[in-house]
Order: structure tokens, then C-alpha cells, then sequence
């Protein structure tokens, strides 16, 4: 950006009505345009002015705020590749920006910032005659643009433009347990969903990075330290012995979750609160941790309505709510969790403060009543914020038993497929969630049935076995054939073993309730989100004509048990939320 686009998006973000989102992704460019899957073998012609880049260089481009961080792209400008032809208009900067308008107007893809209202016209007028779907701005938000001349919302922001980005986190060095469940994870996801993968790689370009990247997943490497990494290492250290830190261990028994076994592994499971600053554009994105399997496309019909902070599922199908002693507080899991970015972006440093705070640090980062870790964390710091959905089908357990058809993600919370498969011998909450699936129970047959769409995913990946680059293997197309078949076999097996429990009716329903939602938001545009007000508010007319159809098709079951109502009027420096019912 050059110096008077900062100067003016000063201006323009200082403004009552104003977004707030001029400068977004500012110095995170280079991780949009991963995110968004730009070629990184096209060049990217960068359209400026003359006087900002005068006896411009590629070298001198990358000194523009925003630009130094495209480093894996090649930077031409109009000054870098025609200066013999621009020379007799020097200084006559409307002449020069025509140049460039005329040269977007024909590129293959345009990226932009939407306050400008030259992006804004490209992107317009791109949409308009049909070249827009790759099209996207870096900032976020709306067009300021659009909205003044039409009445018009961002079309871009709703699922009907794009499909959905997953987004997980693993490390460079993962146990090879971690490293078989993530490419299970994406092996399915692949094979059954529209999702676009996103990974937060913990660590330098490795095995594990190329055989991601070679399936198209978009990485973004995390080699530095997070801000908060040393607080981790504080945390960790307050729960381990002389003994036990010296090796890398926590202390036997200190929690149940496998999380806390080193420093690493809490850094690798905390990455995720940083997605909102990243430098993602979509108005929401999925994050799913990578101990899951996708069995039906993942949209936010799943997530109905959308949410004002985040939606996630209850820690157990049947109780939304653990009792404390300050009352019922809602506990949810957040392995599976739907964020609205914007919203979370500007609670971001707060959350981040609190988090880590010499308090929460001294306790190892364990939160009591709320949960461990980041779970503990989101569910105390959004708790008034959280939109809880009581037994997920976007965050189904294989110990809850026969799931749902239209479940889209088999969540294997707590007991790994490889403690069920391997009959290990569990102590205290696991051997619990382990008895649901054991001989005697009634989800038996349902949970051998998700044992063996795991097997079968297993199997789908042993096609590609080796560590070593090159492309992929000729089979690789069929094992997402054959898994995509074998997910269908499992969704007629939960289906039977649905019906056997008189569920047949329910299943119809939510059935039904998918596909009207689904219609729903390919045929409207859902408005997007004023500053500070929450999605459900700013969606209650939409909401409002869609209610009759969602309700008489039996979706409101899936619908959240809190959020989606509340209007948000004021957000302080710090994210604290003031609202009304």
C-alpha cells in the first residue's frame, strides 16, 4: 500500500460506519493469497503509481507496505515491464491508473482491496460479466462500493460463491499416530466434501508438508515462535517435575488429554486461535481438528444460523451444560468448531491477553470447569458467545453409536481408532467412552461400522506409503474412488442402524432439514454483518422468511441452543461484549 492509501484508510477506518477493515491483512498479504490458492507460478502484476515507484524494480515493489511479503511471487508492474510507453504520461496519475484498470479488467484473477473504489469497480464489473469467481480482496468485509450503489451485499461472502476452507494444525514432527489420522483426514475430505484444506504447519517444509501440498492442501508455514510460545513453556513446566521436564514429559496422570504430554504438542493444539489473524477473507471458515473423518460435504446449512463468535458442538450428545459451583455453564468441544472470522479477529488480542495470563499460566493453562487447553479457553472466554449445538452431526463420536446419515464429520474424540482396534487397556474417563463401544453395549454394531469406514480410509492412504517427493500415485484417484464408495456403505449401515432404534422419522427430518437449508442458501443472499452486530441480528429478516421451512422440516433440533439472537452494539478494546435479548 502506498503512503496515501495508509493515510486514507486512516481516515476511512476513523469513521462511525465503518467497518473497520481497511487495513486487514495489510502485512499478511503473502498468507492470502496461499490461503486463496494464487498460482504461484503467475506473475503478479501489481498496479501503483508511478511516483511511488519511480524508477521502479521488482526489488523496489517488495519495499511497498503489503508486498514485502510476497516473497514465492514474481512482481511486475507497468513501470517494471512497459516504462518506455508509460514515460509520456509521468504525473498524470488518472491516465496511469486507466493503464492499469485496463489491465486487470483482463487478468485471470484480480485481488484487490474493497474500500478502494478502483478494486471495488474491477471487482464489480468482473462479477458482472462473469470473470469474478476467483476474484477476491484481501481485506475482507464488504464493498463499501457495492452497498452504496445497489444495495447490494458482498456476494463473495456466502457459501453460494465458495466452498468452505478446512483449516488444521499439525507440526512438523508429529507422532506417527498424528501423522496417519491427518492424512486420513484429508484423504476423506478429498474424496467426499468441496472443502478447500487449509494446514497451520508448525515447522519447516518437510515429508509430511509435501505430501500435503502435492493433494492440494495450502499451507501456511509457522516457523517462528507465536507471541505466546513462551507462555506455553511456562505453562507446561508448572505441571511437570525436575525429572519429568528434563525428558519432555508431563507428569503421570496430570490430565487426561494427550495435549499435555510436551511443550509442542500444547503449542500445536493452541495454533488454532490464531487463524483470525492469518490472514483469512471468508466471513467464516471450518476448523476441524485432524482426529476426524468427513462423510458428507461440510456447508453452513450444517451450522444454522450462523454464528455470532463461533458454533460448536456439545462435549457429550446429551448434556449441553456441566454443572459448577457458580451454576450450569455451556461446555462444548472445540475439535470441530465453525468462526466467524471478522468477529473473532477483533476479539483477538483480548483473548490472546487473558489466555495467557500469569494467572491461567500458573494453573498449566488448565481452565477447571471450562476444559483444558484451548477448549478450556474458548469455552471461558466466549461463553456468552458460543452457539452450541446439541449432538452435532458436523462433530459426531463413535461412542454416541449410530450416526445420523447426513453426518459430514466422525469425530474421534478421547478413544483413538487404535485403542478400540488394539482393545488397549484405558483408566478413567477413556475406558468410560470405550465401554459404549464394548461387547454388551448397544452401539457395538455402529461403532464396528465406523472401525471399518477408519480401516478403509487406512487402506486408501497406503497407496502412497513413501516419505519422498515426486508426484502422485496412479492410484491415488481410485483410493478416492473406493473411500468415497465406502462412506456410502457406512451412511446405509447408520441408517440401518438408525431405523433398528425407531429413528426413522427423526432421520427423515433431519434429512429434509439439510436439503431445505441447502436450497435455501443457493437460491439467497445472506446479508453480511454491520460492525459490532452480530450474525444473527444481522440476518433475522433472512432468518425471519426462512424460519416456516427450516422449522416445519424438522431442522430446528440442529439449531444452536444460544447465539444467533443476540445483537452485539458495542465492542471495547478489550472484547467485551454488550448486548441485548
Amino acid at each position: 500500500s502506498e503512503a496515501d492509501w495508509i493515510a486514507h484508510c486512516a481516515r476511512w477506518d476513523s469513521m462511525p460506519a465503518s467497518p473497520g477493515n481497511c487495513l486487514t491483512n495489510i502485512d499478511a498479504i503473502g498468507n492470502v493469497f496461499i490461503i486463496e490458492g494464487v498460482d504461484k507460478k503467475q506473475p503478479i502484476y501489481v498496479a501503483t503509481s508511478l511516483e511511488e515507484a519511480a524508477g521502479a524494480s521488482e526489488g523496489r515493489l517488495r519495499k511497498v507496505r503489503g508486498l514485502s511479503t510476497l516473497t514465492a511471487y514474481r512482481l511486475v508492474s507497468k513501470e517494471t515491464i512497459a516504462a518506455d510507453v508509460i514515460a509520456p504520461f509521468a504525473g498524470k496519475r488518472e491516465l496511469l491508473a486507466y493503464i492499469d484498470l485496463l489491465v486487470c479488467d483482463r487478468a485471470s484473477r484480480f485481488a484487490g482491496n474493497s474500500v478502494s473504489t478502483f478494486s471495488a469497480y474491477l471487482l464489480m464489473r468482473r462479477r458482472h460479466i462473469g470473470l469474478q469467481r476467483d476474484d477476491f480482496w484481501y481485506n475482507g468485509g464488504p464493498i463499501p462500493l457495492q452497498s452504496m450503489m445497489t444495495g447490494l451485499l458482498d456476494p463473495l461472502s456466502t457459501s453460494t460463491e465458495r466452498p468452505l476452507k478446512w483449516v488444521f494444525t499439525i507440526n512438523a514432527n508429529p507422532t506417527e499416530a498424528f501423522e496417519r489420522a491427518c492424512k486420513l483426514a484429508v484423504t476423506s475430505a478429498l474424496a467426499v466434501t468441496t472443502l478447500v484444506p487449509v494446514c497451520i504447519f508448525k515447522g519447516e517444509q518437510n515429508y509430511l508438508s509435501d505430501w500435503l501440498a502435492q493433494r492440494g492442501v495450502r499451507i501456511i508455514f509457522y516457523s517462528s515462535e507465536p507471541s505466546w510460545s513462551p507462555s506455553i513453556h511456562r505453562a507446561f513446566l508448572t505441571g511437570v517435575g525436575a525429572d519429568d521436564a528434563a525428558a519432555g514429559n508431563a507428569s503421570a496422570g496430570r490430565h487426561t488429554s494427550t495435549n499435555f504430554r510436551s511443550a509442542e504438542t500444547m503449542a500445536t493444539t493452541f495454533l488454532r486461535i490464531d487463524i483470525p489473524a492469518l490472514g483469512f477473507v471468508d466471513e467464516y471458515v471450518l476448523y476441524a481438528d485432524v482426529d476426524v473423518l468427513f462423510t458428507n460435504d461440510v456447508s453452513l446449512a450444517h451450522f444454522w444460523p450462523p454464528p455470532a463468535m463461533l458454533a460448536v458442538g456439545t462435549e457429550a450428545a446429551d448434556r449441553p451444560t456441566r454443572r459448577t459451583s457458580r451454576g450450569p455453564i455451556f461446555y462444548s468441544n472445540a475439535g470441530v468448531m465453525l468462526l466467524n472470522v471478522e468477529a473473532l479477529r477483533k476479539t483477538y488480542s483480548c483473548f490472546v491477553r487473558e489466555t495467557f495470563s500469569v494467572e491461567n499460566v500458573q494453573r498449566g493453562l488448565d481452565f477447571g470447569s471450562y476444559g483444558p487447553l484451548d477448549q478450556g479457553a474458548y469455552n471461558r472466554f466466549y461463553q456468552q458467545m458460543l452457539d452450541v449445538h446439541e449432538s452435532p452431526r458436523f462433530n459426531w463420536k463413535p461412542y454416541w453409536g449410530a450416526a445420523p446419515p447426513d453426518t459430514s464429520i466422525l469425530h474421534f474424540h478421547g478413544p483413538k481408532p487404535e485403542h478400540y482396534l488394539e482393545q488397549a487397556v484405558a483408566t478413567g474417563q477413556l475406558a468410560g467412552l470405550m465401554e459404549r463401544c464394548g461387547a454388551g453395549s448397544g452401539h457395538r454394531p455402529a461403532c464396528r461400522a465406523h472401525l471399518n469406514l477408519y480401516k478403509a480410509a487406512v487402506r486408501a492412504i497406503e497407496v502412497d506409503s513413501t516419505r519422498t517427493g515426486g508426484g502422485l500415485p496412479a492410484s491415488y484417484n481410485e483410493s478416492l474412488r473406493t473411500l468415497s464408495e465406502q462412506v456410502e456403505r457406512w451412511r446405509s449401515q447408520q441408517k440401518g442402524h438408525a431405523n433398528s432404534r425407531g429413528m426413522d422419522n427423526k432421520v427423515a427430518l433431519q434429512q429434509q432439514a439439510t436439503a431445505n437449508a441447502r436450497r435455501l442458501l443457493a437460491s439467497s443472499t445472506a446479508p453480511t454483518h454491520n460492525r459490532g452486530e452480530s450474525a444473527g441480528a444481522s440476518l433475522s429478516s433472512f432468518i425471519a422468511a426462512a424460519s416456516l421451512a427450516l422449522g416445519i422440516a424438522g431442522y430446528i433440533p440442529e439449531s444452536p441452543l444460544r447465539g444467533g439472537e443476540r445483537r452485539y452494539v458495542a465492542i471495547d478494546a478489550c472484547g467485551g461484549f454488550t448486548h441485548q435479548r
